[in-house]
């Protein structure tokens, strides 16, 4: 057998284009979904990176210390405001959040605005009293009497304003809890009864023996005290005072606090609850009031989700009425 010829065939086979060709379709699929990846992204850039970037920007202003309450105002950022999404949703709360703080330094701009305003007036009064005091050979003791009315006004603003600060402290910091509010409330209308130097006052209490509720018990007997002490200044020397607790089922806890003293008229029945508000009419017992015990007592209600107002007594004088879910 002889050799004549060798025949070689080669054939060129690519394992790249053979995986190519046998998955296109499916290469396709994983570059089309890639670009869908890559164009989702970059919106979800520009709508929550960037928003978010300004918003922190907004964020980081420098407050100067000339009017914070209004540059607290201008966090606002306009396109965010109409967002329904998640970061429209933090926007609106960090501009709830902005316009209560804003409250809270107007309104103690407006505080120490006023109690400067009250305590200028005893102030210049002793001053005069004084200087009047000096000019006289023979020393009059109603003048004496006066300087030291006046000086027992300022006394009592200066502590009614530490005990605001320190309300607002622990109605911030303090720790809610159960508690019994009519063993509370009993206990304060006793200690009145057993202390009352006049014996023409009656006071009268309709209280159950049990009323849990959530919040801060001293705080909340401070509530009960501020109204005692203003019905007895208005009903003193004789008259009625009746205190009530009820609640009713799936209905909010409400105490009353009536008197039979000179009552309120109603466009002023908003009023009393203002700061420094004294101008209600009665009884002498009354003089040098500060005007913050009813204030005080509307401050910490509202902390605990409740709400006070005045009525109109049957009695003929003033109705405060407490009501706290």
């Amino acid at each position: 057998r002889v050799t004549i010829a060798i025949i070689e065939i080669v054939e060129k086979y690519s394992i790249k284009d053979a995986y190519i060709g046998r998955n296109s379709a499916r290469l396709n699929l994983l570059g089309g979904i890639s670009v869908i990846t890559l164009l989702l992204g970059l919106a979800l850039s520009f709508s929550i990176a960037i928003p978010l970037r300004r918003l922190s920007k907004r964020l980081d202003k420098k407050l100067t210390p000339d009017d914070i309450a209004n540059q607290l105002q201008s966090f606002r950022i306009k396109s965010l405001k109409n967002r329904k999404d998640e970061i429209g949703q933090l926007h609106k709360n960090l501009i709830k959040l902005t316009s209560q703080v804003a409250h809270l330094f107007k309104d103690k701009e407006r505080f120490a605005s006023e109690v400067s305003h009250e305590l200028k007036n005893p102030i210049a009064s002793i001053i005069a009293y004084a200087e009047n005091f000096e000019s006289q050979e023979v020393k009059d003791p109603v003048i004496i009497n006066k300087i030291k009315s006046q000086a027992i006004r300022m006394s009592k603003l200066v502590t009614e304003i530490s005990e605001a600060a320190i309300v607002d402290h622990d109605l911030v910091t303090q720790r809610r809890e159960k508690f019994n509010f009519a063993d509370v409330v009993q206990e304060i209308v006793d200690h009145y009864v057993d202390s009352n130097e006049c014996p023409k006052v009656i006071i009268t209490s309709d209280i159950p023996s049990k009323m849990m509720m959530t919040g801060l018990p001293d705080r909340l007997g401070q509530v009960v005290v501020n109204l005692m002490d203003n019905a007895l200044s208005f009903t003193q020397p004789s008259g009625d005072i009746k205190v009530t607790l009820s609640k009713r089922w799936r209905k909010p806890v409400i105490l009353t606090v009536e008197d039979s003293g000179p009552g309120v008229e109603p466009e002023f029945h908003s009023a009393v609850f203002e700061r420094f508000y004294t101008s209600r009419q009665g009884s002498a017992a009354v003089k040098n009031a500060s005007g913050l015990g009813l204030h005080i007592c509307q401050q910490i209600v509202e902390a605990h989700s409740g709400s006070i107002r005045l009525d109109t007594s049957k009695l003929g004088g003033a109705k405060f009425v407490v009501m706290m879910k």
